[in-house]
Parts: structure tokens; C-alpha cells; sequence
């Protein structure tokens, strides 16, 4: 599973409203803004690559 399949199948609900950063199907950073959240994994993982993505505030199901 890729990190935006990672992204779109797990229970993200802990982080409603936040940005994440996703990293071999990890959230490896949270913050409440994509600055925030950037900074965060530059400095804890300087070098990688992950997937960044805003959780939204209500989960939608569409049937």
C-alpha cells in the first residue's frame, strides 16, 4: 500500500482538521498547518519525502 492508499483506508479520525504527514503508511507529523507540519518533518526526518494531506473536519460517505 502506497502512502495516499494508506491515506484514503485508515482511521484518521484522531487527527479531523489537522494536516499530517504520511510515511510508509505512518503519520510521522500533525500539526494545524502545512508550515507546521513541514517544519516538523524537516527536522525530524530530513531527506524524506512524505505524503502531506489536510484531514478533513467530518468523514463523507458516499453510497
Amino acid at each position: 500500500m502506497n502512502n495516499y492508499e494508506y491515506y484514503t483506508k485508515a482511521d484518521l479520525s484522531k487527527y479531523q482538521g489537522k494536516w499530517v504527514a504520511i510515511y510508509n503508511n505512518n503519520v510521522i507529523a500533525f500539526g494545524n498547518s502545512f508550515k507546521e507540519v513541514a517544519k516538523k518533518v524537516d527536522k525530524q526526518f530530513p531527506g524524506i519525502k512524505p505524503l502531506f494531506a489536510r484531514v478533513p473536519e467530518q468523514v463523507i460517505h458516499v453510497l
